[in-house]
């Protein structure tokens, strides 16, 4: 982790059992954008960070984690995700939500069983 100005530059190591399709992106009824915390948190587990990074700091920190991810996702041939692409095409005027699951989460259950 290295600080670099008003940011930190953080690597992540994406694991084999994660997708970016667990982040269960999708439109929210007031037009934000819900996604699965489990998939960050386990995202954040497997590089070592500290979630609170992201879950304690301003939304936008989480909106660029997310970002970044999906470049890496397309960039080695990943699938399109549909909500993202439109996202995308507003910029910055989307809000990113966390939405907590109603029902167990896959991504808990894969976490507990390792």
């Amino acid at each position: 982790m290295i600080e670099s100005g008003n940011h930190l530059d953080l690597s992540f190591r994406i694991p084999p059992s994660l997708s970016f399709a667990d982040l269960q992106l999708r439109w929210g009824s007031d037009g934000q954008i819900l996604f699965e915390w489990s998939a960050i948190e386990l995202l954040c587990e497997a590089s070592g960070i500290d979630v609170g990074i992201f879950k304690l700091t301003d939304p936008s920190n989480v909106a660029r984690l997310i970002n970044h991810w999906y470049e890496i996702h397309r960039s080695n041939g990943g699938a399109i995700d549909l909500v993202k692409e439109e996202a995308m095409s507003y910029g910055a005027q989307v809000s990113w939500v966390a939405e907590t699951p109603q029902s167990p989460c896959p991504l808990a259950q894969r976490k507990s069983a390792i």
